[in-house]
């Protein structure tokens, strides 16, 4: 981790601020919390914080994607969140003063902007938008842990893993070509998120690509037959 000081320090010119949970606040709140925020740079790679750690920080991602996974140490194990620009990650510690249940990698390089935790709570005390905006997005993270739990427990390999895909490309977005979805992912990481083992989801991947569903190179995934990965993940919800 790098402080990056080649960045826009007033939280008002941020690009991410409207996706995050200061998309509310007014112009002199937004003044007053780019005094209190710090920009820092993680690679590819980079633990951002481990599982057991003290909830020092909350972090709200200006530009990248990371993971949050149980495991304790080097990162690899079962996914239990992707965050994206203008998501948070580190909250539910923060707000609980609790010790980390989850380490958090950085997937891509990443722009992170930081708070401390004591100063973001006195915030919330004072700025009901903030308030009401992080109240909000827990509760769609637990719906969203509820969904993934169902869909884990009723939907067969094949659907779960269409559905991923697509949700990949929602949230991620896609490159020029409309296609390709704008996140490097491995085959570890969508065997992590799906639930299952890596050699399950590399012969899901090749049913797929025989299929004309999907195509990939190296880490990158392209959807080629958006409507067909759609008509599977949707096979058991009629």
């Amino acid at each position: 981790m790098i402080r990056n000081p080649n960045t826009i320090r007033s939280c008002a010119d941020c690009s991410s601020r409207n996706k995050s949970i200061f998309c509310s606040m007014k112009l002199e709140d937004i003044e007053e919390m780019s005094a209190i925020q710090e920009v820092i740079y993680h690679k590819r790679g980079d633990i951002i914080y481990k599982s057991g750690d003290a909830p020092n920080y909350l972090y709200c991602i200006k530009s990248g994607t990371a993971k949050t996974t149980i495991a304790k140490n080097d990162g690899n194990g079962p996914i239990t969140s992707l965050a994206f620009t203008g998501d948070m990650i580190g909250h539910r510690s923060v707000m609980l003063e609790q010790p980390h249940l989850e380490t958090a990698v950085a997937m891509t390089d990443m722009d992170l902007c930081r708070f401390e935790a004591e100063v973001f709570r006195s915030m919330l005390r004072s700025v009901n938008e903030v308030s009401y905006e992080l109240s909000r997005r827990l509760a769609l993270y637990a719906l969203e842990k509820e969904q993934h739990i169902l869909k884990l427990t009723q939907k067969h390999l094949r659907e779960r893993l269409a559905d991923i895909l697509l949700n990949l490309g929602q949230k991620a977005g896609f490159r020029t070509n409309g296609k390709t979805i704008d996140l490097e992912i491995t085959r570890t990481d969508l065997s992590g998120i799906a639930g299952t083992t890596l050699e399950s989801v590399s012969r899901k991947i090749g049913e797929f690509k025989r299929e004309g569903l999907i195509s990939t190179a190296g880490k990158t995934i392209t959807i080629e037959d958006e409507e067909g990965l759609h008509r599977i993940s949707t096979f058991y919800d009629e």
